[in-house]
């Protein structure tokens, strides 16, 4: 089966003989794709459901180079894992999941995360867990634009505008940040359009200045 954009990108940020630990990994499509392209030669898959448990129990049942296994977040993480993957999730969900696994992290020398939504939440959490953002990009699937994140051991500390859109992506924008950014444009002006209050509609219309003044610059 072929991989979706966002699992796509998600994979391009596995280092070659990175042994992955793959949070919620739903149908092990993933993991499956970065055995089969020899990207990784060992992998784990984990839920915290019975269903996709169970789900993923058949799907690697013959194959011994994948480890099912059950947990929540970061919990029973194998002491041979050195990248984590959590995507599939809210940005809210997946910053809580990094908070309270802090110390399964320690060993972990790659992060890669895809947000649903609420990327900027993530990038709020990491500079408290020692962690920095090293690589980044947007992916458009379905009308929906996707952040990948992925973080490296360091001082992650960024300003309201890179919280917002990522630092690598403004620094290094491609066409999905791009296009994201014109969808932000269309969504202020119609909130703005509203009956909404004097500081909303400011913060607003400097959001829109700082786009529009980066759009013009590209």
């Amino acid at each position: 089966m072929a991989l979706s954009r966002r699992l796509t990108a998600i994979a391009s940020f596995i280092s070659k003989d990175a042994v992955v630990a793959d949070i919620g990994s739903d149908h092990g499509l993933l993991l499956r794709h970065l055995l089969d392209h020899g990207i990784i030669s060992t992998g784990y898959g984990s839920d915290n459901k019975n269903g996709p448990f169970r789900r993923l129990q058949d799907v690697f049942r013959d194959e011994p180079r994948v480890g099912v296994y059950m947990a929540s977040g970061l919990d029973m993480l194998p002491d041979d894992v050195d990248t984590v993957v959590i995507a599939g999730m809210g940005g809210a969900l997946i910053a809580k999941i990094l908070e309270e696994g802090r110390r399964q992290l320690e060993g972990i020398k790659r992060i890669v995360l895809g947000p649903h939504n609420q990327a900027d939440i993530i990038r709020k959490t990491i500079s408290t867990l020692g962690l920095a953002i090293t690589k980044e990009t947007v992916i458009e699937e379905d009308g929906q634009f996707y952040d990948i994140i992925a973080l490296e051991k360091g001082k992650g500390a960024y300003d309201d505008t890179e919280l917002a859109w990522g630092p690598h992506n403004i620094k290094h924008p491609n066409d999905a940040f791009l296009a994201k950014m014109k969808a932000r444009l269309a969504e202020i002006a119609r909130i703005m359009a509203q009956n909404i209050p004097q500081e909303r509609r400011n913060a607003l219309q400097q959001e829109k200045d700082w786009i529009e003044h980066y759009d013009h610059h590209k």
